[in-house]
């Protein structure tokens, strides 16, 4: 009998009631992430937005399928912890992190089942290289960093804990470094998913000569 494992996407729309930059953000995961996450081709998961207890009713209203998990803190501030993360929603095999500003395939969900269904019997990193697409143009560019050569993880990961294991949240780990605590880690090559380069996304840019139009 195949075993049952519950799975959770779980998207940080994080921001204080007074940043901007959450009207922007809500509004291309409502119009672009969350049709992607709908229409996956394996719904065998949940949707959980971290957010502030302030956009909580908000978001709760966009679609059933997404549960919030409202927290006032902030990583940065004193009063966080790693045990905040394990105790604020409930606990799932399958972790799933997702930027609310990137973009996944219709078969991201089922490849990551897939791979999970492979090594059940111990931790499991999955690493998807993504693509960078150019809101503007539209445009696809293979990254120049390979994920695979630094033994890192990508942004785009996923965390598979058999029930054996001490559970942590997804989210006590920085994706870069969460191949030191854990040393299974499957990289999966591109065509799953797309990191967005916009406007406001400071944090991500094209490197002309680096990284090569599809």
């Amino acid at each position: 009998m195949t075993q049952k494992l519950n799975h959770a996407i779980i998207i940080r729309l994080h921001y204080p009631p007074s940043d901007l930059l959450f009207t922007w953000r809500l509004a291309f995961f409502r119009e672009f992430v969350l049709p992607r996450l709908l229409f996956q081709t394996n719904s065998d998961f949940e949707i959980w937005v971290i957010c502030h207890p302030e956009h909580a009713n908000l978001m709760t209203k966009i679609h059933p399928k997404i549960h919030v998990c409202p927290f006032p803190h902030f990583p940065k501030n004193s009063g966080f912890s790693k045990s905040n993360y394990n105790e604020m929603m409930p606990h799932f095999d399958i972790q799933t992190s997702l930027d609310s500003d990137d973009l996944v395939s219709q078969d991201y969900v089922e490849k990551i089942k897939q791979e999970v269904s492979l090594s059940l019997d111990k931790p499991l990193v999955l690493s998807f290289q993504p693509y960078k697409l150019a809101l503007i143009t539209m445009k696809k560019y293979r990254m120049w960093e390979r994920y695979y050569e630094f033994g890192r993880c990508s942004m785009f990961y996923s965390l598979y804990l058999p029930k054996t294991e001490i559970y942590e949240c997804i989210y006590n780990f920085d994706h870069s470094f969460i191949t030191d605590y854990y040393k299974n880690i499957v990289h999966v090559p591109e065509g799953y998913c797309d990191m967005v380069i916009h406007g406001g996304n400071w944090m991500t840019d094209l490197k002309p000569h680096l990284e090569e139009v599809l």
